[in-house]
């Protein structure tokens, strides 16, 4: 339970650690992800096309036990008001990637990543259990989930960013306020836990 808190607090406040101005290059089979997540969130019948798709990194390689990217998809769909006309609309996602041992400072690293399974674990508490207590506690707990594949190890989740979420300093301390909204979100966390466990 200590670990998915912790992935599950990592998640929550998880947004920007490194802004780079320059864009990286998407692959087709990312541009196929996000073809497919859209169609399933948005609906098939829905999305006309994508327009583009930004990609950029948003921590360091061998830095922490995950590598991020920032996804800003551009696409054109149907206006919901039921007029012909189309209209652009965007979404935005991050996406975890498990590291390789030579992507990590201490190879070694990954092979704890491994071993505790992190990956799934975390994968798991976003898809299944985070809706659920949501649902039973209502209110949001953490960043949607939209993808996972275990094979190829990424995880594709919402972009708090996009919401105005951000990053606080907590190395500065942290203020009243602070504490308290935490100490309610981990609580009403504990809350829908408990009414988990006695389903």
């Amino acid at each position: 339970m200590v670990i998915t808190l912790r992935l599950l607090f990592a998640s929550i406040f998880l947004i920007t650690f490194l802004d780079i101005t320059k864009s990286d290059e998407v692959t087709s089979s990312e541009y196929a992800l996000f073809k497919n997540i859209l169609r399933e969130t948005v609906g098939n019948e829905k999305v006309e096309k994508i327009v583009s798709i930004e990609k950029k990194s948003v921590t360091k390689r061998k830095s922490n036990f995950s590598h991020l990217l920032r996804f800003i998809v551009v696409y054109t769909t149907t206006n919901d008001d039921g007029n012909t006309e189309t209209v652009n609309k965007t979404m935005r996602f991050i996406v975890k990637n498990e590291p390789k041992p030579d992507e990590m400072v201490d190879a070694s690293e990954t092979e704890s990543i491994h071993r505790m399974n992190l990956f799934d674990i975390e994968a798991t508490v976003m898809r299944d259990i985070v809706p659920w207590l949501e649902e039973a506690v209502g209110r949001s707990i953490g960043p949607k989930f939209y993808y996972y594949s275990q094979s190829d190890r990424i995880l594709v989740m919402e972009d708090l960013g996009f919401l105005n979420f951000v990053n606080r300093k907590f190395e500065r301390g942290m203020t009243d306020d602070d504490v308290t909204l935490v100490l309610e979100l981990m609580a009403q966390f504990h809350a829908g836990s408990v009414l988990l466990n006695e389903r």
